[in-house]
Formats: C-alpha cells, structure tokens, sequence
C-alpha cells in the first residue's frame, strides 16, 4: 500500500487557511513586508501629490497605455474630467493603505486586499509600462498569507 507524503496530510492542529511549516515564512518577514508595501504605497501618494496633482494633463496618457477599451473610456470620461478630485481620493487611498498596514489584525488584512485589488487593477490599465507592480502583487499575496495580532512596531520590539 503505498504511503501518503507527510505534506500532504492535513495537519489537524493547523488553522484552515495557514501554510504548512515547510512553507513558513521568516518571522522578519511580516513586520519588514509590511513596511516595504507601506513605503512603496508612501512613495506613490508622494508621487501623484508632487506630479499628477500639479499636472494632470499627465492622466491622459493612461488612456493612450491601456490595455481595454473599458480602460480608455474611463479615464477619458471620468478621470481625466475630474483629474484633481481623482489623483485626492488616489492619493488618500495610498496613506490609508499605508497606516492601515502597521495597525494589527484585520485592518492589515483589509489594507492588503485592497492594495491586491489596486495593483490587479492597474495591469490592464497601465499595460507593460506596470510589470514592475507584478512582483509587489506577488509580494502582497505573501503577507496575506500571515494573521497580524501585533502591529508593526509590537513586532519589532518583540518579535
């Protein structure tokens, strides 16, 4: 009879939803991961503070990048006629996400959803000029595998 790899049996004292101890990540990796995402997510409201609010005639390339049609239409009939008030609520949702990722518990999974959604959403909009956000994303699906009971600061005082 042949036998069943020790990875492969379900390990009952593990949480649904949890990787397996082979597949665990370093204890370093939450509270650094965590910080790298939020200073990327700052570098990009200062980005769009700095730049796309003072130039949002910039938008309009956006519309000429994009992958979809749906994309296009858009940035051409939404974004680009209310260019401020877009790049405010872009530029809020960063910081948001940022702060959110040093807080604990669902909050940081919350803010890490929602940054997966925003760099999925930005593939097609922003078409090969946006592989550079393709191992964020992959990043990002990492740190969604962790629960977060401590914020980023618990976590490097006592790890």
């Amino acid at each position: 009879m042949p036998t069943v790899p020790p990875t492969l049996v379900r390990d009952k004292a593990r949480k649904p939803g949890t990787l397996p101890p082979a597949f665990s990540l370093p204890s370093w990796f939450s509270p650094y991961g965590r910080l790298a995402v939020a200073a990327v997510l700052l570098a990009g409201a200062a980005y769009n503070g700095l730049v796309t609010l003072r130039h949002p005639e910039s938008l309009r390339g956006v519309a000429d990048i994009a992958l979809f049609g749906v994309y296009r239409t858009f940035v051409t009939a939404v974004v680009l006629p209310h260019a401020a008030a877009f790049t405010a609520v872009l530029i809020a949702f960063h910081l948001a996400a940022a702060l959110a990722l040093l807080a604990r518990g669902r909050v940081v999974t919350f803010a890490l959803v929602a940054v997966l959604v925003f760099l999925l959403a930005l593939i097609p909009a922003l078409g090969v000029y946006n592989t550079m956000n393709i191992p964020l994303l992959l990043f990002v699906g990492l740190l969604l595998l962790r629960t977060y009971p401590k914020t980023v600061l618990d976590e490097l005082r006592h790890p």
